[in-house]
């Protein structure tokens, strides 16, 4: 069990390489002897070299993945046990083409899962301007259009903890900084514990509490920022 101050404590992680492309998994880790802890609404940002295993330690954490060793605790919980709610936005945004931009917003709730009141959902669209795009399909937006509507959907969930994987890939700079400033500013009002992977240089890296960079020979680096 996690300690009081602690809503996520990962343990002595190991995780072997997934299968991938129709090739079968490996019994050869692409993280081990990972520990870190992040306190409940504590932001963590994730840095390191393509193909060091950020996105896998995502999956994990979302409990896509088994660890092969250690644990993963969220709230006193195993990351797959279906007690949790977890909000995960994937690369590549996850919006079904054939719903509308407002339906794929509601649709975690419509699966059953925990959603914050209709106030929260309204006010949470309006901060990502998204009032007006909610009748048109994800195919009709722009890049950064998709990007804010699947952020809407991951903070309109009432989720424990929101997993980011690159959220901001597709942008470039400029429209990279708009989008985490309107992160930054659902996080103000909806603060929940958030675990981002970005390989853009940020303009406010201090809104992370925490930097996790992976290096290779499973060594990393955790700081307080």
């Amino acid at each position: 069990m996690s300690s009081p101050a602690s809503f996520l404590t990962v343990s002595d992680l190991r995780i072997n390489r997934p299968p991938s492309g129709g090739r079968p998994a490996e019994d050869a880790p692409i993280i081990a002897h990972l520990s870190f802890t992040l306190a409940q609404g504590e932001f963590l940002q994730i840095n390191g070299a393509s193909g060091i295993g950020k996105s896998t330690l995502l999956n994990a954490l979302a409990g896509l993945l088994p660890a092969a060793a250690g644990s993963i605790i969220i709230g006193g919980y195993a990351a797959n046990d279906k007690h949790l709610a977890i909000a995960y936005v994937q690369q590549g945004y996850g919006l079904l083409p054939w719903k509308t931009v407002g339906a794929n917003i509601v649709l975690p709730g419509l699966l059953g899962g925990r959603m914050r009141s209709e106030a929260a959902q309204r006010h949470i669209i309006e901060t990502l301007q998204l009032t007006d795009l909610c009748t048109r399909y994800p195919q009709t937006l722009s890049g950064g259009q998709c990007q804010r509507a699947a952020l809407a959907r991951a903070f309109c969930q009432d989720a424990q903890l929101l997993l980011l994987d690159e959220p901001f890939s597709a942008l470039d700079a400029d429209k990279a900084a708009e989008a985490f400033e309107l992160l930054l500013a659902l996080r103000e009002q909806y603060p929940v514990t958030t675990v981002m992977v970005t390989h853009h240089a940020l303009p406010r890296r201090l809104a992370a509490h925490k930097l996790l960079t992976l290096l290779p020979d499973f060594q990393y680096t955790l700081e307080d920022v």
